[in-house]
């Protein structure tokens, strides 16, 4: 963890708009989760290419690395950044696995107080890193309701990062509204309410993002 440190955000930032991709870039753990996602691509791509082969011990072997990394108390921002930026690796691969360890990957708290880069390392860098999809709001549908309902208290990011995780959502939200997937009005996500009460930077980028 101590490695991690010097990469750590400031606390004067608001922990749920950071871009943690950075992070797992700039530390060893996250390159060695980025490499072990890798292989996993690289495993998965080739038995697609060879489609009667059925022996996916070594594919089972790396999702077991990273639910083990994912699970460990000294999991890091950096480790999970890098999973949230492969989502659709994931889904390719497993996706009844990865609906088991969605809460476990995002674990979105209800409490508005107290932050932590734990929570929001991995979903931050899903939204930068994802297309907007049905299958993954069917997934996470617990979780972009709860980061629509952050969004009005959310801060910008204030390192200079050209990565907003809350334009993300507004773009993610809009374009599954766009494409019937998601009711201007519900109980669950209310995307009228998210437009209203957003904080006013947020509010333009998703309505320039509709004329766009």
């Amino acid at each position: 963890m101590k490695e991690e440190a010097s990469f750590l955000l400031n606390k004067d930032c608001d922990l749920r708009s950071e871009d943690y991709i950075q992070i797992g870039i700039n530390s060893l753990r996250g390159q060695a989760m980025e490499a072990a996602l890798e292989y996993a691509r690289w495993v998965f791509n080739h038995f697609k290419q060879m489609e009667g082969m059925s022996d996916r011990a070594k594919l089972v072997e790396v999702i077991g690395l990273i639910e083990s990394l994912i699970s460990a108390e000294d999991r890091t921002p950096g480790e999970l950044a890098m999973v949230g930026a492969n989502i659709h690796l994931l889904y390719a691969i497993d996706k009844s696995w990865l609906e088991k360890y969605a809460d476990i990957l995002f674990p979105l708290q209800s409490k508005e107080s107290s932050p932590s880069e734990i929570e929001w390392a991995a979903w931050n860098a899903f939204l930068s890193s994802s297309r907007p999809h049905i299958e993954f709001y069917r997934l996470f549908k617990k979780q972009f309701a709860y980061a629509a309902r952050q969004a009005p208290f959310i801060q910008s990011p204030k390192n200079g990062s050209a990565h907003n995780p809350v334009y993300r959502l507004g773009e993610h939200l809009i374009i599954l509204y766009m494409r019937g997937d998601l009711q201007f009005d519900s109980d669950e996500l209310s995307l009228r309410e998210f437009i209203e009460k957003a904080t006013s930077d947020v509010r333009s980028h998703t309505i320039e993002f509709v004329g766009r």
